[in-house]
């Protein structure tokens, strides 16, 4: 039996997600392509929040190099680099 090593492909070099202000108060983040939904009191914390959701949803060989937030209404867009050694870097 053959066992397929999956190797990290371009393909998940990069996650974007989503960013909106909640109806709650608040900030939400959803990515595309996955099923990953996050929400948080503040920018800072919703990064924070997406760090670890994105570590929760990939194996560690399988994660995206980097997270790439699009900020709803602005346009804007924030990054978050990943380091195996260090996990996420700012």
């Amino acid at each position: 039996m053959k066992i397929m090593v999956r190797e990290k492909s371009q393909a998940n070099q990069e996650i974007i997600f989503m960013v909106d202000e909640s109806a709650e108060g608040g900030v939400e983040a959803q990515a595309l392509g996955f099923s990953i939904y996050t929400e948080a009191d503040t920018l800072d914390e919703l990064r924070e929040a997406i760090r670890d959701a994105v570590n929760c949803h990939f194996e560690e060989k399988q994660r995206p190099a980097i997270v790439r937030l699009h900020l709803g209404n602005s346009g804007s867009e924030h990054y978050i680099t990943h380091k195996p050694i260090l996990l996420f870097s700012v």
